[in-house]
């Protein structure tokens, strides 16, 4: 599988091997990111709190992004 960029809480990040499912949850979790940064609303991340993709064989942990500063500081800087 190709590498996909996710909005972590460590920043943007390509993770290669994701699950069909994290590679879903982390598409979803993209159109949530740029619907605030168009509008300002925060309110679909708000299924995102917590929410975590890999942590299984060869692939950490990562938790998704969420807190309107980090993403406003990764758009700010370029990063999305």
């Amino acid at each position: 599988m190709t590498d996909i960029d996710i909005v972590s809480t460590a920043g943007v990040l390509a993770v290669p091997d994701l699950t069909e499912d994290d590679r879903t949850t982390v598409e979803q979790h993209w159109q949530a990111v740029t619907r605030y940064l168009e509008s300002g609303n925060p309110g679909a991340l708000g299924r995102f709190a917590g929410a975590t993709v890999g942590g299984y064989a060869n692939v950490p942990e990562y938790r998704l992004a969420t807190n309107l500063d980090t993403i406003d500081q990764l758009a700010l800087i370029g990063d999305i």
